[in-house]
């Protein structure tokens, strides 16, 4: 059997690193940050737990790149080319991203709002987060100032509070949330 090329080592070391954190996404959203050990998710991935101290420092450094990836993903969709003027149809697909990566990645969003509501573990990502979140907020009051809104700083500020209630709101009852309602919602009232 010949030896690995460089290509198929990085590509095995992606495959593991990807691994390791849905492992620990499961274990934070579900059992919650400080429940959850390196054990935990070291089984949980099927790996030793000296492996996972090759690809990731510890927990804490786990927790803030799951964080950071995820809010980075948002971000990225929220970018729309420069232009004067924003469409209705850009702002429905901005608010569509929003609620579809909402229900399809809701380990993700689970464990975000979990982390806002608990001071010491927000402190752990505080940092990266909050210059994320500030870029986030910019490019919605940009979305917004484009979109004709006389007021794009403050509607970007009502819009993400509606986002995090929305969210914080459908992972409490899943079930019972016309989340599909709600959307509809925010786009009569920020789409104009």
């Amino acid at each position: 059997m010949a030896p690995r090329t460089k290509d198929q080592n990085k590509e095995i070391r992606e495959t593991r690193r990807k691994m390791i954190m849905q492992a620990a996404l499961e274990l934070f959203s579900k059992e919650g940050y400080h429940s959850t050990s390196i054990n935990g998710i070291a089984k949980r991935a099927e790996i030793s737990k000296g492996l996972l101290y090759n690809y990731f420092e510890s927990k804490e450094e786990l927790l803030k790149i799951i964080i950071m990836e995820g809010i980075m993903e948002m971000e990225n969709m929220m970018v729309i080319p420069p232009s004067e003027s924003v469409s209705k149809s850009d702002l429905i697909y901005m608010i569509d991203s929003v609620f579809e990566r909402l229900s399809s990645q809701k380990e993700f969003w689970m464990l975000f709002s979990s982390v806002l509501v608990q001071p010491d573990v927000l402190e752990i990502v505080s940092g990266e987060l909050g210059v994320v979140l500030e870029g986030l907020l910019k490019e919605m009051e940009d979305y917004l100032r484009r979109s004709g809104s006389p007021s794009p700083r403050e509607d970007a500020y009502v819009l993400g509070a509606l986002f995090d209630g929305i969210s914080l709101n459908y992972f409490i009852n899943p079930e019972g949330y016309p989340l599909e309602s709600v959307k509809n919602r925010v786009k009569e009232i920020f789409v104009r």
